[in-house]
């Protein structure tokens, strides 16, 4: 029990008289870790008339969060292709747009389908929402992709 006290109190008295460096190590730590996520943008005097405008970017309308995941896709007797995946949002997007890309062989777009939200069934909070379509296949079509888009906006 003793050796413990005398321990603590060795410790306690290390803690003490490193308590600054200590605090130094902890601060420069938890600058590291946000200044990943921080911009920082200093303007030099001379420099604000460079700045001619600037752009807000709509985060409901951004396709770098979204994903599809599991793509699969059965052709079946009557020529129809069964298409199910995983459209995954990781971020704030809505739902967006499809093009089911129809392709030859020799990853050739020969044809390409566009679906509404409405037309695949989305619906509630977009987190993870499972797809399935089906799409009549003709002549070479051999493979499909999928492509999501939102109406009016470019890459």
């Amino acid at each position: 029990m003793r050796f413990l006290l005398i321990l603590a109190l060795f410790i306690g008295l290390l803690g003490f008289f490193f308590s600054h460096e200590i605090y130094m190590s902890m601060q420069d730590d938890l600058r590291k870790a946000f200044a990943s996520e921080l911009v920082e943008t200093r303007i030099q005097p001379g420099e604000a008339s460079r700045i001619v405008g600037y752009r807000l970017k709509d985060t409901t309308r951004d396709l770098s969060v979204v994903e599809v995941r599991g793509l699969n896709a059965v052709v079946t007797e009557n020529g129809w292709a069964e298409v199910s995946f995983d459209l995954v949002n990781k971020g704030e997007a809505r739902f967006p747009s499809l093009k089911v890309l129809l392709q030859d062989a020799g990853n050739s777009v020969l044809r390409t389908v566009r679906l509404s939200p409405e037309d695949y069934g989305a619906s509630g909070n977009f987190t993870v929402q499972q797809v399935k379509v089906r799409v009549e296949l003709r002549g070479l079509e051999k493979k499909v992709a999928i492509a999501p888009f939102f109406e009016g906006v470019s890459k």
